[in-house]
């Protein structure tokens, strides 16, 4: 049997697997060290937090007891941190001025297009 801990996000405990906790931990540690290396919004961060604790919650509402593959399908519903903010970044870095004639237009709102597909999903899967 593996061994289970408390694992607390935006003070709520949830009973987790051991090895999920790290890897949930080392996930969002990647997340915030990409965010502070790219210095886009903390807010940014929060929100991920925010939609971990929302979907370990519905699993508990649902199952009561929150697997490691539940783990492993909320990260990779996010993805890496390159993946969720590339274009985060492009708009923080894109000039404001013509080339050749025409102005970049980054996707403003692929973040959040992730995550309203990612809930979406997650809702129709659970």
């Amino acid at each position: 049997m593996k061994k289970t801990t408390t694992f607390t996000i935006n003070e709520t405990n949830f009973q987790i697997p051991k090895e999920s906790e790290i890897f949930i931990k080392k996930y969002m540690e990647r997340i915030k060290n990409y965010i502070n290396k790219h210095n886009l919004e903390n807010d940014l961060y929060q929100d991920i937090v925010d939609g971990i604790e929302e979907k370990l919650q519905e699993i508990t509402d649902k199952n009561s007891k929150i697997t490691q593959k539940d783990c492993i399908n909320i990260v990779n519903a996010l993805g890496e941190p390159e993946d969720i903010f590339e274009n985060e970044e492009s708009i923080s870095s894109s000039p404001t001025t013509p080339i050749q004639g025409k102005a970049k237009s980054p996707k403003k709102y692929s973040f959040w297009i992730k995550v309203a597909i990612f809930v979406f999903w997650t809702h129709i899967l659970l």
